[in-house]
């Protein structure tokens, strides 16, 4: 059979294999992060588990590759075991092992090296296994397409290509269509589906080949398909810069995040689309390394060259940012394309460089000619421990130290040198002109990082005046956090004009609407003794819960700065954050309540916005409102704010809260029109003597007419009731609830595409027009 015959069934089944990845590695880190909360740490500790397991199979693939004779037989039984474990993992392990590090939590709540311990036994119980024979499958076929006559470069950089390219099919099927439309457990599904069909492919071309042909079998291999090795020091050299090439990487991909959320914003989508992006780069990348004899000729010194030149994008790429701006403020069709069009212009070239040097790097590193599987395991391996190390260092390191901006920086400065470092150890003979270009990087690199500043901080003050139309919007608080960048801001002379920013996007605002988030609540509940705030925001709900004499508050939120910026919103924050009374909680809300099991008399709940904001969800979906019911006492309510947006995504947050609280009722604000759904173990279906019972309470807190007098009202407050239980089933009626299998409303796009429902936005005062304009129905329903 011929080389190119053999290759036509090896690459669909490494592309398969690669999308299987990625769709395995999106559920896998959903999943225990429900249980390990969605915190910085307890993502970076997943996908450094993944990451990990990648690395160690690689390693060993690489040992066995060299000194098994039936390699392609040995690839199909990995795509095979793949999925068994991977499901047995999915299904059964993340279950098990979750259930149990919630049962010993609060044994280790005070030690954090203990807790972290954990949450690492955890990731490693429940992934290591499928993600060590997912790593062991490049250097195995690497070594069976060498053996093929395939030149070992031109098959590094062709599997590796292949293998992404899946890669970017299964991130962009999983964010785009399959967690939306099929839901968690049929994605996995179709992950292992994937990995199966892998296998029978290579399976039928094993038997073409009848696994005796010499040409398959043999351990002999043809020196001049690998290349003349270098030498000892320039080897380990080169390894070195592999791994710190795998450090960049990761890092750009962490701090770029960051930084494109700005035009992105914080959807899923977004993050599927950077992620697709950077993994679609470093595969065509790659894919193109093969098709330059240059690269394979001068391996060391393209490796030396693009190290340069990956520094050099990368200070360019800031230097141009800012100047996007205005095309994401622009008023223009399909403005969210153009969104997406500059994050793709500023990141693929990156991503491009990357996938270029690999195959070259690899190359670098080989031995010995006869034994290249080896050589290309123990390789991947290095470039996987070092993306590891960039992941956690950018993130828990340099960012907070640094700051994004100077991070950067230092990190295309190393690219930089690690060029120059590669150039002088590389013969004379291979650098050719590549010299001079080497030279003109370095110094235009230098040019732009000295005159590049803070362009994050540069469109966040543009942003800001842009908001408020106001010149005189000071930045108070400016921290780029682990968990977040988080902006305090506001005008001096105007004591309600205050903006939070969590990663550009604005959290909340000095309105009454927060302050319903605590009272409202509160007021349906006889004598409250204890009261839980999730999300703390701008603090103006747990500000006017202490109001609340006697009242013990629990407050949590996932970015800890916030509390920080209490005072730049408040000016009593300081006497509110010394009661005794009052506790704030950095941690994510759901992980809080799933590890503690403290009862309330109260629980509100407001979601980081937009509705479909990445992660919002879990605060959403049905098992998360089942664990606030089991939060709460006998008589205590659970309080769930909606702000005006689409309808079909509003109705299936309601269907969801009804199906947990059967006695739910629907109220809604009258300056900003969103919701508030009511319910608890008892029916909230409110009379007409109760509803004005909770106004007069209303009325008779100071707090609440603060801000807008219309608040002191007993009529006015009365009008906040919409629908009882009937009528808010009767709205719901037929429609889809939101679980963590099916998180639909983190995935709106074709909703908004192709239905009326999900573009049209839905507030509470069309709610409030239909009742007062009698069409109600006689259940007390709202005529549909």
């Amino acid at each position: 059979m011929e080389r190119s015959t053999a290759n036509s069934y090896l690459y669909p089944a490494f592309f398969l294999s690669g999308a299987s990845g990625l769709i395995y590695q999106t559920v896998w880190v959903r999943m225990l992060t429900r249980f390990l909360g969605s915190t910085t740490p307890a993502i970076a500790t997943v996908l450094c588990v993944f990451m990990g397991g990648l690395a160690l199979g690689s390693y060993w693939g690489g040992k066995i590759a060299d000194r098994r004779t039936r390699l392609l037989t040995s690839y199909a039984w990995l795509e095979l075991a793949i999925p068994v474990l991977g499901l047995l993992a999915s299904f059964a392990v993340i279950s098990y092992f979750g259930r149990f590090y919630v049962g010993i939590y609060p044994t280790l709540a005070d030690s954090p090296w203990a807790l972290l311990t954990a949450r690492v036994l955890l990731a490693i119980a429940c992934l290591l296994p499928p993600t060590i024979l997912m790593g062991a499958t490049l250097p195995i076929l690497v070594a069976a397409v060498t053996r093929l006559g395939e030149h070992f470069q031109t098959g590094v950089g062709r599997l590796y290509a292949l293998n992404t390219f899946g890669a970017v099919v299964g991130v962009f099927a999983t964010g785009f269509v399959m967690l939306g439309e099929l839901g968690e457990r049929a994605s996995l599904c179709v992950a292992a589906l994937l990995n199966i069909i892998a296998a029978l492919i290579a399976f039928q071309l094993a038997k073409r080949l009848g696994q005796s042909g010499a040409v398959v079998t043999t351990l002999e291999q043809p020196p001049a398909v690998v290349g003349v090795p270098y030498a000892p020091g320039v080897r380990s050299i080169a390894r070195l810069a592999l791994f710190v090439s795998g450090f960049t990487a990761l890092a750009y991909e962490m701090l770029w995040t960051r930084m494109l959320v700005l035009p992105l914003e914080t959807s899923i989508y977004a993050f599927s689309f950077m992620l697709g992006v950077f993994l679609f780069g470093i595969g065509l990348g790659s894919w193109l390394s093969t098709r330059f004899r240059s690269a394979a000729e001068r391996p060391l010194a393209t490796f030396a060259l693009i190290e340069i030149l990956i520094g050099l994008a990368t200070v360019a790429g800031m230097a141009i940012f800012p100047s996007f701006e205005i095309i994401v403020w622009a008023e223009v069709p399909m403005q969210f394309a153009a969104r997406f069009l500059v994050s793709f212009l500023l990141v693929f070239p990156l991503a491009l460089l990357f996938g270029w040097q690999f195959p070259a790097a690899v190359r670098c590193c080989v031995s010995d000619a006869a034994k290249p599987g080896k050589d290309m395991g123990s390789a991947y391996a290095v470039n996987t421990v070092g993306a590891i190390a960039g992941s956690l260092v950018a993130g828990f390191v340099l960012l907070p130290w640094l700051g994004l901006a100077n991070a950067m920086i230092a990190l295309a400065a190393a690219n930089v040198a690690l060029g120059v470092v590669l150039f002088a150890v590389t013969p004379s003979a291979e650098r050719g002109r590549l010299t001079l270009a080497a030279a003109g990087c370095t110094v235009l690199f230098a040019v732009v990082a000295f005159t590049v500043g803070d362009p994050y901080l540069t469109v966040v003050r543009e942003r800001l005046a842009r908001t408020w139309n106001r010149s005189d919007i000071e930045i108070y608080s400016y921290d780029e956090g682990v968990a977040g960048t988080t902006v305090a801001a506001g005008a001096a002379q105007r004591p309600r004009v205050r903006s939070l920013l969590i990663n550009g996007v604005g959290m909340t605002s000095l309105v009454s609407e927060t302050k319903l988030m605590a009272h409202l609540p509160l007021a349906l509940v006889d004598d409250p003794r204890r009261f839980l705030v999730i999300c703390f925001g701008m603090g103006t709900a747990v500000r006017s819960a202490s109001r609340h004499p006697g009242l013990e508050i629990d407050s949590v939120d996932i970015v800890p700065h916030v509390f920080d910026c209490f005072p730049y919103f408040h000016p009593d924050a300081g006497s509110i954050t010394a009661m005794p009374n009052v506790r704030l909680v950095s941690d994510d809300g759901r992980n809080f309540l799933l590890v503690n099991d403290e009862q309330y008399d109260g629980i509100t709940i407001d979601p980081a916005p937009p509705l479909y904001s990445a992660g919002t969800v879990n605060l959403y979906s049905r098992e998360f409102l089942e664990l606030c019911k089991r939060r709460i006492t006998k008589e205590g309510v659970v309080c769930l704010w909606l702000p005006p947006a689409p309808k079909s995504e509003l109705l299936m947050i309601m269907r969801t809260f009804v199906n947990v609280f059967p006695g739910a009722s629907l109220w809604g604000s009258l300056h900003y029109p969103g919701f508030f759904l009511t319910g608890g173990h008892k029916s909230f279906a409110q009379t007409d003597a109760s509803i004005e019972s909770v106004a007069r309470r209303l009325a008779a807190i100071p707090d609440l007419t603060e801000w807008e007098p219309l608040y002191g009202s007993e009529a006015t407050l009365k009008r906040l009731f919409l629908l009882n239980p009937e009528g808010l089933e009767k709205v719901v009626e037929g429609v889809s609830e939101v679980t963590d299998d099916k998180p639909y409303t983190e995935f709106p796009m074709w909703r908004g595409m192709f239905t009326e429902d999900g573009r049209n936005v839905f507030s509470a005062n069309q709610v409030r027009e239909a009742l007062e304009g009698s069409r109600i129905e006689p259940d007390g329903g709202v005529a549909r």
